[in-house]
């Protein structure tokens, strides 16, 4: 059995998955409490589409067993969908046991949360050095070729003959891999003479190289599937596009090209590790919308190239975790908004004030655990808000890193925060504004356990903030 689906099989899908849709105001149907439609039949391991007796059924189920996927959605593992090089890593990673504590990689385009533990990990072991010396193009499909790489560098890089059989594998770095690929029975090519070393590799593909690769081990296949809507049902392709309208909890299957209104209360959005890519941080657009909403959840989102990346307007009680921010002018930005709670979330190259703003009446909110880096302006701004706590976060190579301003400033809690090697001030209670205040500057607010060093202008303004 090869292992992959026949070629017309796979244009069909792709054909699906190449719609755009110029114009999207959509509540995505995976949702509790949606009307139950039949599964595909014979689905197992958990996932509506992926049906018995497939070269992939097993190697997803033992996927799942090892928390190695939790598939596109709850009900969903598109196994005839691309991967991309940070799907890729993230998997490997997860195969090897989810290994910490590796060095730092050097790629500059990784930015997502999800994807730093697996790409430095990589890079550590020599898995990967990148497309280039400073970028790892995680978003770009990993090819079939690629994977052997990874997976021979992971075994050692041993010794192999040549694929004589598989006569399109003609490029020096990809022999030896492949070669050793057909020597461990891992793969046995597309057809009796073809690999495809170009061809992207699919998530049913994958699934079976990393379950050979760990040799085959038994599996019990869960005969079971949900009675959700199937996949087919769901909004197709790797991109939507357009303005997204949410009004019920959402789990995203695929990135999407544009904005998110959320507009409900009481719902979670799980971008699921999915991508937010807005027109340009030059363009008046917000990845994501919160206006007078309370209790809502937004976790697991990656957005790029808006002018703002997540916005809370009027919107209190709101649990905003795991996002990542990059490409804008401003990161997150809550405006006359009050006790939500930022947690694990992070925020790069952002040109214009703040990295993480908290203006205007916002009050009793708790950032924690955050990082920003490379914001022009401050990385943490608390601007004409109260009783606000900002602790354990992390500041770098930016403006200034913390700072608190404006009449009616008070009473907001810094500590236990790190600013680095920013350019400007590591944290600053000015009143109205760094350098030339002339309130109480420093007494209004609380400081401890804040460190910072390496910054260009010095530790504080007033000294003793940390």
């Amino acid at each position: 059995m090869r292992d992959r689906h026949s070629s017309t099989g796979l244009e069909s899908r792709a054909v699906v998955h190449r719609r755009r849709l110029t114009t999207l105001t959509v509540s995505l149907l995976l949702v509790a409490g949606v009307m139950a439609v039949p599964s595909p039949a014979g689905g197992v391991a958990g996932f509506g589409d992926v049906d018995a007796g497939q070269f992939y059924t097993a190697p997803v189920q033992w996927m799942v067993d090892n928390q190695i996927t939790t598939g596109t959605s709850p009900t969903c593992f598109s196994p005839a969908d691309p991967v991309t090089r940070g799907q890729a890593a993230a998997f490997m990673w997860r195969m090897e046991g989810s290994p910490t504590g590796s060095p730092a990689h050097p790629f500059t385009d990784v930015v997502a949360s999800w994807q730093q533990d697996p790409v430095s990990w990589m890079a550590a072991s020599e898995i990967t050095t990148g497309t280039s010396a400073t970028s790892f193009s995680p978003e770009k499909v990993v090819t079939r070729g690629e994977v052997a790489a990874f997976l021979h560098r992971l075994a050692g890089s041993p010794d192999a003959p040549p694929p004589s059989q598989f006569a399109d594998v003609t490029t020096s770095w990809q022999v030896t891999p492949v070669g050793w690929m057909v020597q461990q029975e891992i793969t046995t090519g597309t057809t009796a003479s073809t690999f495809s070393p170009d061809k992207t590799v699919t998530r049913g593909e994958i699934a079976t190289f990393f379950y050979r690769y760990k040799g085959s081990p038994a599996v019990t296949v869960d005969p079971s599937h949900p009675a959700l809507p199937p996949c087919e049902d769901q909004v197709p392709g790797p991109f939507t596009a357009g303005t997204l309208t949410v009004t019920a909890s959402t789990t995203l299957i695929q990135n999407h090209k544009g904005n998110i209104v959320v507009a409900a209360d009481n719902i979670t959005l799980d971008c699921a590790g999915h991508t937010l890519i807005g027109p340009g941080r030059t363009f008046s657009f917000t990845g994501i919308d919160l206006n007078q909403r309370t209790g809502v959840t937004v976790r697991n989102c990656v957005l790029q190239d808006f002018e703002t990346g997540i916005v809370l307007r009027q919107s209190d009680g709101n649990t905003l975790t795991a996002n990542t921010i990059a490409r804008v002018d401003r990161g997150f930005w809550l405006d006359g908004s009050d006790g939500n709670t930022l947690t694990g979330n992070s925020v790069t190259d952002a040109i214009d004030w703040f990295g993480y703003g908290v203006f205007d009446g916002s009050d009793g909110n708790e950032l924690r655990a955050n990082t920003t880096s490379a914001v022009r302006g401050v990385g943490f701004m608390v601007w004409a808000s109260s009783n606000n706590v900002l602790a354990d976060n992390v500041a770098t190579k930016s403006g200034n890193g913390f700072g608190a301003n404006e009449v009616g400033t008070v009473g907001n809690v810094f500590t236990g925060n790190t600013s680095n090697d920013n350019t400007g001030w590591g944290m600053g209670d000015q009143t109205p504004l760094f350098g030339g205040g002339t309130g109480d500057a420093g007494t209004d607010n609380t400081y401890s356990n804040n460190s910072c060093s390496g910054n260009g202008a010095g530790s504080s303004d007033p000294p003793g903030l940390c």
